[in-house]
C-alpha cells in the first residue's frame, strides 16, 4: 500500500483498518463463514477491498476468517493462557533470565501478531514464527503449571465449588 502522512498512517495502522473492515465484511457475507471459515482468507477478503491482499494483517482476524468462531475461540484460549503465564513469569522470576527472556519473546510475538498473521493460521512464509511461539508458550505453561494449579484451587475454595 502507498505510504501516507504519519498522522494518517498512525490512525489507520498503515491502512490495516481498511483491510480488517474488509475481513469482517467477508465474514458477514455468509453465516457458514462464521462457523466454518473460508479456505483462503486473503483471497476471500480481497473481494471486499479495493486491492488484493494476501492476508488480513492480524493473527486473530486471520484465524476468525479462516477457521470461523470455533477456531477463533481456541486461538483466544491460547492467547489468554500465554499472556497470563508470560506476565506471571516476568513478575515472579527476576533472577531466571532465560525464563524471563522466553516470556518476553513470547509476549513480543503476541504484540507483533497484531499487525501480521504470524500465529494460529499463518501463511506458509510465517510457519517458523508460529512454531517458535507455540514452543515458547508450552515452556511458559510448563513453568507455571504448579502455580496455576494452586491459583485455580484457591479460586474453587473461594467460590465453594
Amino acid at each position: 500500500s502507498a505510504q501516507n502522512s504519519l498522522v494518517e498512517d498512525l490512525t489507520s495502522f498503515n491502512s490495516r483498518t481498511t483491510i480488517w473492515k474488509a475481513a469482517f465484511d467477508a465474514l458477514n457475507a455468509s453465516r457458514s463463514y462464521r462457523i466454518f471459515g473460508v479456505d483462503n482468507p486473503g483471497k476471500h477478503m480481497s473481494y471486499f477491498n479495493t486491492q488484493f491482499e494476501p492476508h488480513t494483517h492480524n493473527s486473530w482476524v486471520e484465524t476468525l476468517l479462516g477457521l470461523g468462531i470455533p477456531g477463533f475461540a481456541v486461538a483466544m484460549v491460547f492467547t489468554l493462557i500465554t499472556l497470563w503465564n508470560g506476565i506471571v513469569i516476568l513478575l515472579k522470576y527476576p533472577l531466571d533470565v532465560w525464563k524471563r527472556t522466553t516470556a518476553m519473546l513470547t509476549l513480543c510475538m503476541l504484540v507483533a501478531s497484531f499487525m501480521e498473521p504470524y500465529l494460529f493460521l499463518p501463511p506458509i512464509d510465517y510457519y517458523i514464527y508460529n512454531f517458535i511461539f507455540l514452543l515458547c508458550a508450552g515452556y511458559l505453561v510448563h513453568w507455571q503449571e504448579e502455580d496455576n494449579r494452586k491459583f485455580l484451587s484457591s479460586i474453587r475454595k473461594f467460590l465453594h465449588i
